[in-house]
């Protein structure tokens, strides 16, 4: 049966505003998260500084004590889920919200010989070169 041009070949399974995916767009970063809660970029440095020197039983301690602030706790999870899965994903997402990103030097070579040839032409029609030292 051959499908009829702009109609689905299931309707049922269509996205439309009444059928939406149960877990539509992405999960929220874990700085995105925190930030929701309140906590500032320093509260969020100053934490993850602290929780970066706990081992993993240390953040697991954490974790169970309710009397920590939420943050730490959050964090702490964060670390041990990063350790657990060997993906430290999570934890790079807090260092460059609150550290920023790590500066890239990017080299562009062989650049002078393209600029050296480059010609501009005047409104009035005639060239000049840029090279022209008079």
């Amino acid at each position: 049966m051959p499908f009829k041009k702009g109609q689905s070949g299931s309707p049922e399974n269509q996205f439309s505003s009444t059928n939406q995916p149960k877990k539509n767009g992405r999960k929220p970063k874990i700085y995105t998260i925190l930030k929701e809660k309140g906590y500032s970029k320093d509260d969020i440095s100053t934490c993850f500084s602290e929780l970066g020197f706990y081992t993993i039983q240390e953040a697991q301690e954490v974790c169970l004590d309710e009397t920590k602030p939420i943050i730490m706790q959050i964090i702490a999870k964060c670390f041990i889920k990063a350790y657990e899965d060997g993906d430290w994903s999570k934890c790079k997402d807090i260092i460059d919200q609150t550290l920023g990103k790590a500066t890239q030097k990017h080299e562009v070579n062989g650049m002078q010989d393209i600029f050296s040839k480059i010609k501009i032409e005047e409104d009035f029609g005639e060239e000049s070169n840029t090279n022209d030292t008079d």
